[in-house]
């Protein structure tokens, strides 16, 4: 690694090989999913908190209206305005620092997509004579975040800065968008510290380099066209059974489920009829949202019709559909059984 200077932040070199796996604790399941660790958490930490001194001597006595992009960047993000508001506490006023979400979606699978696509509320009129610090975890050319700048500006902030984790060594780099940088690195994909591959690796605390079987494993088949993604689990007790269906929309899902799910099977499932949801309606729908739903689109749930069960007998699970915007379709999951069942069938 090398310091490149005061807010351009450490230079990680292209033949930086990380740090081995079995140096750190992470998620197990990952094993075979990253190569190395590339930045080991406490690294980021401290990095983060010396670039919230570089913001607080910017900003002075302003307050600070932050704008976070999400969802990689919420990590970054509050760790950033804890650290900015422990520097507020020894002033001799209150500086408020107002946290607001923005996000976009730019990337499918590895690969950034040149439009920019907000999702939710446009309306950014809270900005109005404010001063602002657009937060992002990931910078690389630097065409989304000059879309959302220019978005940004049309409500006239009274001053606009970016700070960002990382900024990827690539052509054409937006280095000179990011006021303060983290971390400059090569052109890796990395995932971890909320960053993530189609929702996959957020929970991960280093930032590490996903390997070619963690690509091909979480590889969204919503990108080839016609294709799309379903997934859903069976549970009966401790048994779970993921099962996964790549699907083209005209092929008729209702007959498919029919002879996945017999009703000789020992938990007996409502049979459900789904259609797949393509990846540019899903992200149409997500734009629709009022503010009142949920803030994160894979918390809100939809009850499944099917067929009703014997009213003398409860039913031993239902099945409920999630949105899922890491898939192409929608992700069927099982709800818990009701407490009277699981003393019937002696689960504490």
């Amino acid at each position: 690694m090398e310091n490149r200077g005061v807010k351009r932040g450490i230079v990680i070199k292209d033949e930086w090989p990380g740090y081995s796996l079995d140096l750190f604790t992470y998620p197990e399941h990952y094993h075979h999913d990253i190569e190395n660790v590339y930045i080991p958490h406490g690294v980021i930490m401290n990095r983060i908190e010396r670039l919230a001194h570089y913001i607080k001597e910017d900003f002075g006595d302003n307050n600070i209206m932050v704008l976070c992009v999400l969802k990689g960047g919420y990590k970054f993000c509050s760790d950033l305005v804890e650290f900015i508001e422990v520097l507020g506490r020894n002033t001799n006023r209150y500086l408020e620092t107002r946290v607001e979400f923005i996000r976009y979606k730019s990337y499918l699978n590895d690969q950034s997509t040149a439009d920019l696509h907000i999702i939710g509320n446009t309306d950014l009129s809270f900005l109005r004579g404010k001063c602002v610090l657009v937060v992002e975890a990931m910078v690389d050319t630097g065409k989304t975040m000059q879309a959302l700048l220019k978005h940004v500006q049309t409500f006239e902030p009274q001053m606009v800065k970016v700070a960002g984790l990382l900024v990827k060594r690539v052509p054409n780099m937006a280095d000179s968008l990011t006021d303060y940088v983290g971390f400059e690195i090569p052109d890796h994909f990395v995932v971890g510290y909320a960053l993530d591959y189609n929702e996959y690796f957020r929970d991960l605390n280093h930032i590490c380099v996903i390997s070619k079987s963690g690509k091909m494993k979480y590889k969204q088949l919503s990108s080839t066209p016609g294709f799309y993604r379903l997934t859903f689990s069976l549970a009966h007790k401790a048994l779970i059974v993921p099962l996964h269906l790549f699907i083209r929309p005209h092929q008729r899902l209702a007959a498919m489920l029919t002879r996945l799910l017999p009703p000789a099977l020992p938990w007996e499932p409502t049979r459900t009829i789904v259609l797949p949801v393509p990846a540019a309606e899903e992200a149409e729908r997500e734009t629709q949202v009022p503010p009142s739903e949920p803030a994160h689109p894979e918390d809100a749930q939809v009850a499944v019709s099917g067929a009703e069960e014997p009213a003398d007998r409860a039913p031993s699970s239902r099945l409920q559909s999630h949105v899922s915007p890491g898939f192409g379709g929608l992700f069927l999951g099982l709800t818990e059984p009701p407490v009277d069942m699981k003393k019937a069938d002696g689960v504490d």
